[in-house]
């Protein structure tokens, strides 16, 4: 059973940081994590590439849209059995 944890942001770079911390702590193979990234103009892709773990999948709206909007997007990239988002 896979679970996504998706995570919405938009220019919080530094707090990306950190939820990506947590969330790789988790010691399960069956996790995805889905940054979804509200077309930031700070380093927001940047921190998720240094993270380098393969569980983790960047996505981008591609402009900016309503946080609903980077809510539903996001979860159209989520794979798992069941989401929960984080943020």
């Amino acid at each position: 059973m896979l679970i996504s944890l998706i995570v919405p942001t938009r220019e919080r770079a530094i707090y990306l940081k950190e939820s990506l911390k947590t969330a790789t702590a988790i010691r399960d193979a069956e996790i995805e994590i889905v940054v979804s990234d509200n077309f930031s103009g700070d380093e927001t892709r940047q921190v998720v590439q240094d993270c380098d773990d393969h569980r983790i999948r960047y996505v981008n709206t591609g402009i900016r849209v309503s946080m609903r909007q980077n809510f539903e997007f996001a979860l159209t990239h989520a794979k798992g059995d069941y989401v929960a988002y984080i943020g």
